[in-house]
């Protein structure tokens, strides 16, 4: 006699092996290089914060450390170590553009009673793949963008955000103040999408489209992994710390794992010209179309009892022919 399932058991169990998972996928270096498209320098980022996973300090912190250790997530103390650094400077910016006001921009610690992390800021690569995240605790802040770009982020051409015109002049004060935030060969990029609610001059001096060698980023990657990401919400407002973190992390690296096995699978030939057996795939597949448009390969049922290629709706057999009322026709 089996006895019953004990759910929390099982929901450890689960963990317990998709950290397992994680360790050979490091052991054999799939998750050293990130994205396999942008390897170690990657070209574009996007910085956004997402305000929807945040968790209820109702539920306490829990005793548990995460499995993770050095992954995705970046530690707890060394981002607020940084935001505390920041905020000693006491550098101050504007949250309007034109006309718009930038909610996003105003850069004011919010703290809500009701919850412990208010979300996370996370950073994704033009391919969608997520390089970097961290937990808010004050709401959106620019020293949560400025943490991953300057530890994280350091060989990327472009740093997108939907507020670059206001962070970026931002970033330039706060290096010219300390030597060791220098921006290196970072370069703002304005999301495509969050352009049109800008100013003309702010979309031409920080525009995506205006920035030569950028290509087709568009600069709104992040949104695209929050529409997945998103949808964790339901559960991880109601976890433990160590739990939410360890489940956002197993859904980072499930997104990351199915990315990475659906983009390195291009087809290879040998020196001699063969093909692999994705080739020979195809080439039984071609074959069969050919002998299905072939007419000579259909036995001879008569000319009568040949199909037609084209049928009409109505000749198919089951169909009823509906008539009109007399009043419609």
């Amino acid at each position: 006699m089996h006895g019953p399932i004990n759910f929390e058991t099982t929901k450890r169990v689960f963990f317990e092996w998709r950290f397992h998972q994680y360790e050979l996928g490091r052991i054999k270096g799939e998750f050293d290089k990130g994205c396999p498209a942008c390897d170690t320098t990657p070209v574009a980022v996007h910085i956004d914060g997402n305000k929807k996973l945040y968790r209820y300090n109702k539920v306490g912190r829990g005793i548990r450390n995460s499995y993770y250790s050095g992954g995705i997530f970046a530690c707890d103390k060394e981002v607020q170590d940084h935001v505390s650094t920041i905020q000693n400077l006491k550098t101050q910016s504007s949250h309007m553009c034109g006309v718009s006001t930038l909610k996003a921009a105003k850069n004011k610690p919010v703290s809500f009673r009701s919850l412990d992390e208010t979300g996370i800021s996370m950073a994704s690569c033009r391919h969608g793949i997520i390089l970097a995240a961290l937990n808010m605790y004050q709401g959106e802040l620019y020293s949560y963008a400025h943490y991953l770009q300057m530890n994280r982020l350091q060989n990327v051409s472009f740093i997108c955000q939907d507020i670059i015109c206001k962070y970026w002049p931002w970033a330039l004060k706060i290096s010219s103040r300390e030597q060791k935030f220098s921006l290196r060969q970072g370069k703002p990029f304005l999301g495509v999408l969050h352009a049109k609610g800008h100013s003309w001059y702010c979309q031409v001096l920080y525009g995506g489209r205006w920035q030569e060698g950028s290509g087709l980023t568009s600069g709104e990657e992040a949104e695209q992994v929050f529409s997945y990401l998103s949808r964790y919400n339901n559960n991880t407002k109601n976890m433990l710390k160590a739990d939410r973190k360890r489940k956002l992390e197993a859904a980072e690296l499930n997104q990351l794992t199915v990315e990475h096995n659906d983009s390195v699978t291009p087809l290879t030939r040998d020196s001699n010209g063969i093909g692999s057996a994705n080739d020979k795939t195809t080439d039984m597949e071609e074959s069969g179309i050919q002998q299905l448009d072939d007419d000579s390969s259909t036995p001879d049922m008569g000319e009568e009892e040949k199909p037609p290629k084209f049928r009409k709706i109505c000749d198919f057999p089951g169909f009823k022919k509906k008539t009109l009322p007399a009043r419609l026709k």
